[in-house]
């Protein structure tokens, strides 16, 4: 596991839930009857911030059934009741498993279920979220006695620590309900007590067309609650998913994607988001995390909803794109590069699953392409975000009409309120460009350390090669060495009988007089085979035979009858 000074600082802050987590597989353990499996899980970018956690087969698949309602197909490897224990079958498994983590963290909508988490990271996400939200909720309604609570709405949205619920005024007919929102704050919380409170007062006197009106707004020193009309035609995602139902949980709705609109509603639609957009940072509320989730349908026109997030530091869905793109470093660039997002997903209906594309589809609307470039190409990444002022100038989202504004755009912001909001925007994006040369630093260590192992992989190959080669030669050498004298020998000696056939042959010697007495020694000596192997002297020996040294032999004749 992580060392606990690393844990005790981490469970310090609050989590920035947006940063993906990235995973590999050591070693497996066998552990009596059952295999577990090594995880090595990094958040982020630094590997400072990474620790190990064991995981069971049964674990896996249990992660399995709860993204089961996503209807995705996930390459979960199969269970096997017999031969589980083969090295060779864990190895396959195990690769077979890395595979399948990598598949659910490519998936945004299933990367930001709190199951996925808590399967990696369970020292972070193992508190009881729901039963501290719904606390803070019954405490709320002993104070506001007007309002209660009709029903929870679990899981609807991405952010897993906000909360909904649908309440209805105790005074009114059941028919009228409403959403009442509950959030804690984030990582990038830069106002004070004081500001907070005076921000989700005023909040409710914020008019404009294309934003969902609050009711009721209240900060309680550890989160925010508010209460808004339920919007029951759903937002632009549900629109461009016509079988989802607006209280089905988020991983059921959204996993799959849906159809892209018509060009005459995105271009109508994104007109007021950007209307919106603009209004609230002209009001010094640096409103980026907007996207087809949070933009509601209500009577053919479109209002934005979350403005609590800008106040309560909270970072958008794409903030973890946004750290590596090193041109965006305002919030008004920031909610540029958002809005290039939601652009995408109203033209393909999918969302844009990475920071940037090499070029657009060739499906896009013409009349949409050069903003899509703009936005979401990496070449337009590198020269900067357009402002607000010129997307809203573009003909490509021509003014509406005044006739469809309901009423007047008006937010009344104290100065002192006003200033502290412009301070937090200024800390935000400050904390944004440090976090962003810290992102840079870390991937130029990371890839000079993976050239490095390259290279130092390459040369281990390249010496184990040189070393085997060397074998070989000193082997071949030996070999050589060993059969040298056996292909000396025989050429000598081949040699040697050639000359000896060659030579001519010597003259007999003279025949030696017979001596009586001596006549068997004689005989002896000249049946002896010759003192020397040579050739020569063989057949010298052959050539000076004489059979006068020879003793006569008497026959004995038995053949006849005896008398």
């Amino acid at each position: 596991m992580a060392s606990a000074a690393v844990f005790e600082e981490r469970r310090g802050t609050q989590l920035d839930d947006t940063i993906p987590f990235s995973c590999s597989f050591d070693e497996p353990q066998v552990e009596g009857s059952h295999v577990t499996y090594v995880l090595r899980v990094q958040r982020g970018w630094s590997k400072d911030d990474s620790w190990v956690i064991s995981r069971r087969y049964s674990d896996f698949a249990k992660l399995h059934s709860d993204l089961a309602p996503s209807g995705l197909d996930l390459p979960l490897p199969p269970k096997k009741v017999f031969g589980n224990m083969d090295r060779m079958f864990i190895a396959e498994r195990k690769a077979a498993l890395q595979v399948y983590v990598e598949c659910v963290l490519r998936e945004p909508v299933l990367a930001c279920q709190l199951c996925v988490k808590r399967f990696l990271d369970p020292d972070n996400y193992d508190v009881a979220v729901d039963e501290e939200a719904l606390r803070q909720v019954s405490m709320f309604f002993r104070n506001e006695p007007t309002w209660e609570v009709v029903e929870r709405l679990p899981g609807i949205g991405w952010r897993i620590r906000r909360h909904y619920y649908v309440v209805r005024p105790r005074d009114s007919p059941k028919a009228v309900k409403h959403m009442l929102t509950l959030l804690p704050p984030g990582p990038q919380l830069f106002l004070a007590e004081k500001d907070l409170v005076s921000f989700f007062k005023v909040l409710s006197g914020l008019i404009h067309p294309n934003i969902v009106p609050v009711q009721f707004s209240t900060w309680n020193n550890s989160a925010a609650l508010l209460i808004q009309p339920f919007m029951e035609q759903g937002s632009l995602r549900d629109c461009m998913n016509p079988k989802v139902k607006l209280r089905q949980p988020y991983i059921r709705k959204y996993a799959s994607g849906g159809n892209g609109l018509s060009l005459m509603e995105i271009r109508k639609y994104c007109r007021q988001v950007l209307d919106a957009v603009k209004f609230l940072h002209d009001k010094q509320v640096p409103f980026t995390c907007f996207h087809a989730g949070n933009i509601f349908i209500d009577g053919g026109n479109v209002k934005l909803t979350g403005l609590e997030v800008a106040a309560l530091g909270l970072p958008s869905p794409y903030r973890h794109y946004i750290i590596t793109l090193k041109k965006i470093q305002t919030k008004e660039a920031e909610a540029v590069y958002t809005f290039g997002h939601l652009l995408y997903e109203l033209t393909f209906g999918q969302m844009l699953k990475m920071p940037c594309v090499e070029q657009i589809p060739a499906t896009c609307h013409p009349e949409l392409k050069p903003v899509l470039e703009s936005l979401l190409t990496s070449a337009g990444a590198k020269s900067g975000m357009p402002s607000l002022g010129s997307l809203l100038a573009s003909p490509v989202f021509p003014e509406l009409p005044t006739a469809l504004m309901d009423a007047k755009p008006q937010f009344k912001v104290g100065s002192k309120l006003k200033e502290s909001l412009r301070v937090a925007k200024q800390s935000a994006e400050s904390q944004l460009q440090d976090e962003q040369k810290k992102v840079t630093q870390l991937r130029r260590i990371n890839t000079a350390k993976e050239k490095e192992k390259a290279v130092s992989e390459e040369e281990r190959r390249r010496r184990a090669k040189a070393k085997k080669k060397s074998l070989v030669t000193a082997a071949s050498t030996t070999s050589s060495s060993a059969l040298a004298p056996s292909a000396q020998k025989s050429p000598q000696a081949e040699s040697r009988g050639a000359a000896a056939s060659a030579a001519p042959t010597p003259p007999p010697p003279p025949a030696a007089p017979a001596p009586v007495a001596s006549a068997p020694p004689a005989a002896a000596a000249a049946a002896a085979p010759p003192p020397s192997g040579d050739r020569g002297s063989l057949l010298s020996s052959i050539s000076g035979f004489s059979k006068g040294g020879l003793k006569k032999a008497v026959t004995n004749d038995r053949s006849g009858p005896a008398v």
